[in-house]
């Protein structure tokens, strides 16, 4: 149920970005660094420490985590939420083979057949869309399956860490790395976003980044890395319809 209560809420983030007139750096920026502030006083206040070692693949991840997330939020911003959200879940299909070389789950003929069945539907995609390098969308689509090959990676390399971490304290490490590197961009990127901007890039990344994150590894400590991702499919159904009704785009 947590997982599918984030993955519609995942599915709002499309929204946000379109409504937001500002550098996709700086979107990842407030993504990435908010959540950090937010626990850096939640673990404060409790007086409760996240370094409990062995932090090489969890921060591996976390690197990996801010890339995907500039590519996420860029493919947005240049294609439609459609094609941007499909494009994105082709990430299970990489997540089942990581999933068998971090975590030893197996791959089934079931994963193999929706593995394929995935693929079939990029290439669909990519045929109907005009094949130009120079096309929006065709870029948009390439950014979203980078950011989705990343993510693949990330989820069973956090899902093997949530035996010794809290999932606040996986949100932590989640954003660690890119809440550093992304902070410069805060100041040097503009034009700086006015305030109305501000606040909703901050509830923006207090829903997605810290609540919604919080719940998926709540529920991704208790199941297997590749069921959580066919849960996760809600957040497509989500995010397509509310492009459709809310911004009129085609499907």
């Amino acid at each position: 149920l947590e997982i599918i209560v984030a993955a519609i809420i995942w599915g709002t983030a499309g929204l946000f970005v379109k409504a937001l007139p500002v550098s996709s750096f700086t979107i990842t920026a407030y993504r990435l660094i908010i959540p950090i502030l937010f626990l850096v006083f939640y673990f404060t206040y409790k007086r409760q420490s996240p370094f409990k070692g062995g932090y090489k693949l969890l921060l591996f991840a976390s690197l990996l985590n801010a890339i995907r997330l500039y590519f996420y939020f860029l493919a947005f911003q240049i294609t439609s939420i459609a094609n941007a959200i499909i494009m994105f879940y082709t990430w299970p299909v990489f997540a089942a083979f990581f999933s068998s070389l971090l975590l030893k789950e197996k791959i089934t003929r079931q994963k193999l057949f929706f593995t394929l069945l995935a693929f079939t539907g990029i290439i669909i995609m990519l045929v109907q869309t005009q094949a130009s390098f120079v096309n929006k969308d065709i870029l948009g689509m390439l950014a979203m399956l980078l950011a989705a090959f990343l993510y693949s990676f990330t989820v069973p390399a956090f899902k093997k860490s949530l035996i010794k971490y809290s999932q606040y304290e996986m949100v932590f490490y989640q954003n660690l790395v890119g809440a550093v590197l992304f902070l410069p961009m805060l100041f040097l990127i503009t034009p700086f976003p006015t305030i109305k901007q501000t606040v909703m890039l901050i509830i923006f990344a207090l829903l997605i980044g810290l609540f919604s994150f919080g719940l998926f590894f709540k529920g991704l400590s208790r199941i297997k890395a590749s069921t959580a991702s066919v849960l996760s499919y809600f957040e497509v159904t989500t995010a397509v319809v509310l492009g459709v009704v809310v911004l009129k785009e085609a499907f």
